[in-house]
């Protein structure tokens, strides 16, 4: 894949003359000028969200048929584990104080849930039944997120590319947490969205939406940090605006972790609440590196947690395959390696990592651009293939396994 320009986009053929290698390069160069899409960004994206939503229909048919197989309620896959508490806090709201045993540790607090994803289900819920709220918000905003990964894949690299990485994006063996009330969805959504505009150079675009994703996970600092590494050079250049990404960036993450140590009288209780309650902090990868060698160790002992350590594996050879092949935008490198370091670097956290990787969509490119070399009969083989194991694994494992995805 090589790319030209400085905002990688894709070089025309190798051996065509210069005169069209310019016209090529300017043809492929978003315009920094616009706030619309043009008419092959609509095309695709239409194209994104039609493969997206294909696949939630398939997954709720999943959910449907092992409910009823298994004589559980419909909405059973809907409220599990993560749903639940965004269900619950979108209906009760968030805690006045910590929970603390006799020893006054901290026990489980739903103030560790970031409030975008139940903020929104609660605005929608006024006008529908709070599980069909819920599956709104999770299912629109994957179809922007869908969207808004072809639309910047494509400019980071070609349309092919960009539909297909969108495709796997939407099909991944943990995509099933996009047809349930998780946050997912929502911060993919935005973490593209910013992305894109950082691209292409709507600075406030940009900042507003990494101000909203950091609403919704904590790793929306990471774009913060994107925003920061994009408007320097920008400002060098004497794009004054480029400011404002970094500025509005923040806020979002930031805001929460201020209101939740003011509503509860101690400046870390966001942090204490992650340690104490859930057992997650950041410890440098060392209990990501100790449970994977335990599973690989013994395998057998329990095979879906060696599973999620070959998955984890799988996504460590992307991370250095994706770093290695080429000049990726900065903006784009930053985010990614800073979500990665978040998702491998927490403790209590190895069967998680899967679904903290979903956010990280530019690691699809790489096997994107190996799949595109096969015949499209065996790729559309191997995409509803995909789309069809992860629905009936997701049923499978919102209903009936002992630990959340």
């Amino acid at each position: 894949m090589s790319r030209g320009g400085r905002s990688g986009t894709p070089a025309p053929p190798e051996g065509a003359p210069r005169g069209a290698q310019a016209e090529a390069r300017e043809a492929a160069q978003p315009d920094a000028t616009s706030t619309r899409w043009s008419s092959p960004d609509r095309r695709l994206a239409l194209g994104a969200v039609g493969v997206f939503l294909a696949v939630r229909a398939a997954t709720a048919v999943a959910f449907a048929v092992v409910a009823a197989l298994s004589d559980l309620p419909q909405d059973t896959a809907y409220r599990a584990w993560d749903a639940f508490h965004f269900l619950n806090i979108a209906d009760q709201g968030y805690p006045r104080e910590l929970e603390t045993d006799p020893s006054r540790k901290v026990g489980p607090s739903e103030i560790a849930f970031f409030p975008g994803f139940p903020l929104a289900v609660a605005g929608l819920s006024w006008l529908l039944p709070e599980v069909l709220a819920a599956l709104t918000v999770a299912v629109l905003s994957g179809a922007v997120a869908a969207a808004a990964v072809a639309v910047l894949v494509a400019d980071l690299t070609d349309r092919r590319t960009g539909l297909l990485v969108s495709a796997l994006w939407s099909v991944q063996p943990w995509s099933f947490v996009l047809s349930v009330p998780y946050s997912e969805g929502l911060f993919t959504a935005a973490a593209a969205t910013c992305l894109l505009a950082l691209h292409r150079g709507h600075w406030a675009v940009a900042g507003a939406a990494a101000l909203v994703a950091g609403l919704v996970r904590p790793t929306g600092l990471a774009l913060a940090v994107a925003c920061l590494v994009a408007a320097v050079p920008a400002l060098r250049a004497g794009h004054r605006r480029a400011l404002a990404a970094p500025l509005i960036a923040p806020w979002g993450a930031l805001g929460y972790l201020a209101w939740v140590g003011d509503r509860m009288g101690r400046p870390d209780a966001w942090f204490a609440a992650q340690e104490g309650g859930w057992g997650m902090r950041f410890d440098g990868g060392r209990s990501t590196l100790a449970d994977a060698v335990a599973r690989l160790v013994s395998p057998t002992v329990n095979p879906p947690s060696t599973a999620v350590t070959c998955y984890v594996l799988l996504a460590s050879i992307l991370v250095v395959v994706y770093v290695a092949r080429g000049r990726w935008t900065p903006p784009v490198l930053t985010y990614v390696l800073l979500v990665v370091a978040l998702s491998y670097g927490s403790s209590n956290g190895l069967v998680h990592i899967p679904r903290f990787l979903i956010p990280a969509f530019p690691l699809l490119i790489p096997l994107a651009v190996v799949l595109l070399r096969l015949p499209r009969r065996l790729l559309t083989a191997l995409l509803l293939t995909a789309a069809a194991l992860t629905s009936v694994g997701g049923a499978l494992w919102l209903t009936h396994l002992p630990y959340a995805p």
